[in-house]
């Protein structure tokens, strides 16, 4: 639930364990909902294959890897935003 839609809300707070080097992605569905010109929506599967295949460059390429897939998958209609982290 995006945060704020609604005047009363309730969320879960819960860890992830991660190990040093781990690349967590918070992402909008804009990036997600990329449709081809058949309509078909790109789906979060590119999005993870791009994110396991580029985790150990920099951030910023990881960033260009993953915008690439969307872009190329088709036209965005909606925001695309990414929060990229790694534990060091």
């Amino acid at each position: 639930m995006p945060l704020g839609i609604l005047p009363e809300q309730t969320f879960s707070a819960q860890s992830i364990p991660c190990e040093i080097g781990d690349v967590l992605l918070l992402l909008t569905d804009g990036l997600t909902e990329v449709f081809d010109k058949h309509g078909n929506e790109m789906g979060i599967g590119p999005i993870k294959t791009a994110l396991a295949r580029s985790a150990a460059l920099p951030l910023s390429d990881v960033f260009t890897q993953l915008r690439q897939v969307a872009l190329q998958a088709g036209h965005q209609d909606d925001d695309q935003t990414m929060l990229l982290v790694r534990k060091l």
